[in-house]
């Protein structure tokens, strides 16, 4: 059954190792089946070799190296998946810094017309100021008034000021 799957060089064949149960990261109770079948998954050069059934020491150590090669997937399964959280992780990131340049960018724009709203406003009032300085004379600007020069009979006399 597993030696129709590709060996493991990718994140599919570890999607495989997962679906099929083989690999017991999750915490997933695994069978003796599934640990005898999950060594087939390895490149060949990485597959423990057949044991002498004769020699008692040779078998344990298929055993051992199969135990090892469930580590193995176990492993490189925790890998690929932290990889692919990392890569997902990298990619909000770069649309939360763009969302931040264009944020940025937008409020750059918004502090340059106001800084031009702002010398438009100041030229205009100083363009007002002129026109009033130079349509009413300086004198004419400060009306004149005369103080007021209270009577004994308690009428206060105000002079009259000219329009």
């Amino acid at each position: 059954m597993c030696d129709d799957y590709p060996n493991i060089v990718g994140t599919d064949t570890l999607k495989r190792c997962w679906l099929f149960g083989y690999c017991n990261v999750a915490g997933t109770s695994t069978t003796s089946e599934d640990l005898d079948n999950v060594y087939r998954l390895l490149d060949a050069d990485l597959r423990p070799l057949t044991p002498d059934h004769t020699c008692e020491r040779s078998r344990e150590i298929f055993e051992e190296h199969k135990q090892l090669a469930q580590e193995y997937l176990k492993v490189q399964t925790e890998i690929a998946l932290l990889g692919q959280h990392k890569n997902e992780m990298l990619k909000n990131l770069s649309i939360d810094n763009l969302r931040q340049q264009q944020e940025l960018r937008k409020l750059e724009d918004e502090k340059e017309s106001l800084v031009k709203l702002y010398r438009n406003l100041k030229r205009q009032l100083e363009i007002m100021k002129n026109k009033r300085t130079t349509n009413n004379p300086v004198n004419n600007c400060i009306p004149t008034i005369s103080p007021a020069v209270s009577g004994n009979n308690g009428w206060v006399v105000v002079p009259r000021q000219d329009p």
